[in-house]
């Protein structure tokens, strides 16, 4: 819609309602031809880019769900990883839906859904927190179950710096400074070897700061903030 309007603005500002008879109005109006058409392919150009993004984002959809089975889910570990999954996917397809404002899509899309729910980040908090109970039920170490390690026996998963941030975040948003510390010292261990990274250092430094001051640990998190400064 804001293209179609420049469009109109720049039809109304270079032509009339007159013949045209000389020279420079017809170079004027070819001049604002040559624009609107480079306005034109840049649209059409971006929106190709977009339908791409999300051609490919379906195409992986689909293939996951059919490699995906529900005694799949019978695994907390892999529960928390799917809903996760599924909550920043469909936040990706929502982004690039509305770069192009069209909210009536996202609007027909929900209600093609028939009733299905899709993961909320309280889906995500919750099976966090059930990783997290399961971590103290059997004392797992933290960088085993985050490298999928369950009593020596290897899992098919190994989470991010991002998942990890994710479930310290969600320990710390439920006051458990404790498991924030477990998990933000690790999700910055694995920030910090990723190629790719996953999350902020600086957010997980402000979380993990904050938590072992909770903890009574002032000295460390002070220099974590000092850390803050530096790398900001």
């Amino acid at each position: 819609m804001q293209y179609i309007l420049l469009l109109l603005v720049l039809l109304l500002v270079t032509t009339h309602a007159d013949i045209f008879t000389s020279i420079a109005d017809m170079q004027s109006v070819l001049q604002s031809e040559k624009f609107i058409s480079a306005v034109l392919s840049e649209y059409i150009e971006s929106e190709e880019d977009r339908l791409k993004y999300l051609k490919d984002l379906i195409k992986v959809r689909n293939e996951e769900a059919m490699k995906t089975e529900i005694k799949d889910f019978t695994s907390p570990i892999n529960a928390f990883l799917f809903i996760k999954k599924k909550l920043f996917d469909w936040k990706r397809i929502e982004q690039a839906i509305l770069v192009n404002n069209s909210r009536s899509l996202l609007e027909s899309i929900a209600q093609r859904s028939c009733g299905v729910r899709y993961p909320t980040q309280e889906d995500l908090t919750g099976a966090a927190m059930g990783l997290l109970r399961l971590q103290d039920t059997y004392k797992l170490d933290t960088t085993d179950l985050a490298d999928g390690r369950i009593y020596k026996k290897q899992g098919n998963y190994t989470f991010s710096a991002g998942d990890c941030f994710e479930i310290a975040k969600a320990a710390y948003n439920n006051d458990d400074f404790y498991h924030t510390v477990l998990w933000m010292e690790e999700a910055r261990r694995r920030f910090e070897k990723e190629d790719v990274k996953t999350a902020k250092l600086s957010e997980i430094l402000e979380y993990l700061s904050y938590s072992l001051y909770k903890q009574g640990n002032p000295k460390h998190a002070l220099q974590l903030s000092e850390e803050i400064v530096t790398t900001g």
